[in-house]
């Protein structure tokens, strides 16, 4: 199997997502009494090719990948990204998402 670009949170990736990872990100968005969370997982691979009149004039490959964390508390929506898939990030993410949610404050994208 190729893993070349094996999505980092999938199973044998860099950073494998379980369900109790899952469960305590969940819990921790929900801390300041959410109705509900959700987890968004990204990981894209692209490549582009230029051509002018048949000659390769250049390449280019692009990954990216994250997770975004949505909290929702009434009619108030959170939501914060992370690109680093490490514990530490992804517990901020969920902080932060609560916190907005929370606030039932609306902010500006």
């Amino acid at each position: 199997m190729r893993t070349r670009y094996l999505a980092p949170f999938a199973s044998g990736g860099a950073t494998p997502m379980d369900t109790a990872t899952a469960s305590r990100l969940l819990s921790i968005a929900l801390e300041q009494g959410g109705d509900a969370a959700d987890l968004f997982f990204e990981y894209c691979a692209s490549a582009s090719f230029s051509y002018d009149e048949g000659i390769l004039k250049g390449s280019g490959r692009a990954v990216s990948s994250g997770l975004g964390i949505r909290v929702q508390k009434g009619d108030a929506t959170g939501y914060a990204y992370v690109e680093e898939l490490s514990l530490e990030a992804m517990t901020q993410a969920a902080k932060t998402a609560a916190r907005i949610a929370a606030s039932g404050q609306t902010h500006p994208p």
